[in-house]
């Protein structure tokens, strides 16, 4: 049977190698393949020899039962397992398990990157059905597998998963912990002061979130005094200020902090410290909700994304929702409070547009709904002004004005917009025509170039290199986001190479992913906070999820582009994905999923992107070689002919949902091949 990862064993190709296989109870050579599992095994999904009594059941003293129901005709009788313990698969050691031993045709040796190889996964129970790893649904649930077991493809354990999902609050379960000492408090944990405090704020404003906006600097630096003279008053905390704006500064800082680390052995323990302070603050806020409301939470959000904290980013999120709507910040303000002046209500739109832009990417990478519908929202864009040129009466006009901060704020809202059109209309739940799709897909390129067309030349033409930080980091941002509408637009013919316009599309979907991963590359190389850019990890994981897709399907035509360079670069970059995620578990499921998918591309090299470490932990990323098998892609192909287009959605959002397959967005992976 043709194997699409082309893994070899020993000098022959995997592509023509046998599969091993399990000694047979009865013959005592090979077994044909388990297809029922008892009934305590099915119901924990784990895997079962199929004999009466299992070993698992016979190792708990429980009752080995077949009672449930059998839905692919006369329900097989189970083997006994009363055979010589060489006979039982489940008492084999370690060495005799080895496929060397299983099966004496292998070649002695036996090397490969996916666990796509490992015997015991030669038959797969996915949802109380059982799989062949020839499937289109193997290679996620592989990858599930791996999220439950936390292994890396060298076996070891990951050891900073002591903590279980099943002992967390509801609304935090699956997210790591805060990384707290006992000495924390947030009652005793300050504000950074003096030149650190402004080097966090500038790192916040410049850097962190470039192209989000919700904040002003000048005001935030007027409450950061406040908090000084507080402290230097011995007065409380909060005085003059209130939990909401004193939370939101907590969490600022948070976020600063959590970037300016260095290297990835770094203790998040100050980070967290900060953001505990900013919770605390937020629960203990009484009264009507206010715009600082919003505001604390939204900076919470941020951080918790930044963090991989995703469970808990998405219900903070829906709070902030609710106080949105609640205030009315998405409509346009018919007659202005007299008692607001114009930067309040400048920040009133940006805290909405904020807020807008989150909705859309956020339903995007947890492939969830849009909460927010253009049809009932009015509110204008936030005035293209920067902070210190706003005043309270209204906005200094500059004899020479720079280029303007906010403008790629507002820029990446109209974006936004167009992604999420891009979801509602070509990731439908119910079938679209192939006209339909094309007529839509065609519109929907159009308004792209021209969002892009009209960008101003720092965000379009120029290279970052010779701008400043911050209008280096906004330009490198809307690059990604630009790619990764043109990504989300057009994958989607990558499942059906040969449709009818496929061609174009497939080019341009391809030509984006190459550039992204040339920029994540350029990120990560540089030296920058590649490890904090929760948005660009994300737009990484496209770029290469569709690289391996592309690899997989093989169409005829080529996309002008240098495929070994390609392939060069995704693997560096997975490489870059694996180290910028290693302290952040749920995110590491990136490195998981992609694992297994390149397994089934049939690209090999030598590097261990789960775990971000090479055999030799001195090479170099450069000496990386991405080496495609020129076998037989057929089986490989036929992965993706049940997927429908929503699929994707399901893709993307695999690596955060509830671990073990405790929630649909996980678990249901049977409903990713529906």
């Amino acid at each position: 049977m043709s194997d699409a990862a082309g893994l070899v064993v020993g000098s022959i190709p995997q592509s023509n190698a046998k599969r091993p296989r399990i000694a047979s109870p009865h013959s005592g050579r090979r077994v044909s393949k388990i297809t029922r599992a008892c009934d305590a095994c099915r119901l924990k999904k784990a895997r079962c020899t199929g004999t009466k009594p299992c070993p698992a059941c016979e190792k708990r003293g429980a009752l080995c039962s077949y009672d449930s129901q059998y839905m692919r005709g006369r329900p097989p009788t189970p083997p006994s397992s009363a055979l010589a313990p060489d006979q039982n698969p489940e008492m084999l050691s370690e060495d005799q398990r080895s496929p060397r031993f299983l099966d004496s045709e292998v070649a002695p040796t036996y090397t490969g990157l996916s666990s796509r190889n490992s015997p015991e996964l030669h038959l797969t129970d996915v949802q109380g059905q059982y799989v062949d790893p020839t499937s289109g649904l193997s290679f996620l649930e592989r990858a599930r597998d791996r999220f439950s077991s936390h292994r890396t493809p060298k076996g070891h354990v990951i050891q900073d998963e002591d903590w279980s999902y099943k002992q967390q609050p509801v609304l935090d379960a699956g997210d790591k912990p805060l990384a707290l000492t006992d000495g924390d408090s947030s009652m005793t944990t300050t504000l950074p002061d003096g030149d650190h405090a402004t080097e966090l704020l500038d790192i916040y404003f410049d850097v962190c979130v470039a192209t989000y906006k919700p904040l002003h600097r000048q005001t935030l630096d007027a409450w950061h005094r406040q908090t000084l003279q507080n402290a230097a008053a011995a007065r409380p905390r909060i005085h003059n200020l209130g939990h909401a704006k004193l939370s939101t500064l907590f969490a600022v800082f948070a976020v600063a902090t959590y970037h300016r680390r260095k290297t990835l052995d770094f203790s998040p323990n100050e980070s967290d410290a900060l953001f505990k302070a900013s919770l605390e603050l937020t629960r203990n806020e009484t009264g009507l909700p206010r715009l600082e409301s919003v505001q604390a939470r939204l900076i919470q959000v941020f951080y918790l994304l930044m963090t991989c904290r995703m469970n808990q980013a998405w219900f903070t999120f829906g709070t902030v929702l609710q106080l949105v709507s609640s205030l009315g910040l998405h409509r346009r303000e018919r007659r202005p409070r007299q008692d607001r002046d114009y930067v309040y209500r400048q920040c009133q739109r940006r805290t909405f547009w904020t807020t807008y832009i989150l909705d859309k990417y956020f339903g995007v990478l947890m492939g969830r709904p849009q909460h927010f519908h253009d049809d009932d929202i009015d509110q204008d864009y936030p005035d293209c002004v920067n902070d210190e040129d706003m005043t309270a009466t209204g906005c200094k006009i500059s004899d020479d004005p720079d280029d303007c901060l906010i403008e790629a704020f507002v820029e990446n809202a109209k974006l936004a917009r167009l992604v999420g059109i891009i979801s509602r209309k070509l990731y439908p739940t119910r079938p679209l025509s192939t006209n339909k799709r094309l007529e839509v897909t065609h519109k929907l390129q159009h308004d792209i170039d021209e969002w892009y067309s009209s960008l101003p030349a720092f965000l379009s033409t120029v290279k970052p290199t010779s701008l400043i930080r911050s209008l280096q980091r906004q330009s490198v941002a809307m690059k990604m986001a630009h790619c990764h509408a043109i990504m989300h637009l057009h994958r989607p013919f990558l499942l059906r190479p040969a449709a009818q316009d496929a061609e174009a599309s497939i080019k341009q979907c391809v030509t984006a992913a190459f550039t992204v991963l040339r920029t994540a590359d350029n990120i990560a190389t540089s030296g920058r906070m590649f490890h904090a850019f929760w948005w660009t990890h994300y737009v990484t994981f496209c770029a290469l999820s569709i690289t391996y897709v592309w690899q997989i399907q093989r169409p005829r035509y080529d996309c002008g582009l240098d495929t070994e360079h390609l392939f060069k670069l995704a693997e560096r970059c997975q490489t870059h994905l694996a180290h910028a995620t290693a302290s952040n578990s749920p995110s590491r499921r990136y490195s998981i999923i992609l694992e297994e998918l390149r397994a089934e591309a049939g690209l090999n090299s030598g590097c261990h992107p789960a775990t971000g470490m090479n055999d030799d932990e001195n090479a170099s990323t450069s000496n990386l070689a991405f080496e495609a098998n020129q076998g037989d892609f057929s089986a490989a192909a036929n992965l993706f002919e049940s997927w429908q287009i929503s699929d994707w959605l399901d893709l993307d959002a695999l690596a955060y949902g509830y671990p073990n397959g405790s929630s649909p967005d996980l678990g249901g992976v049977d409903a990713v091949f529906h």
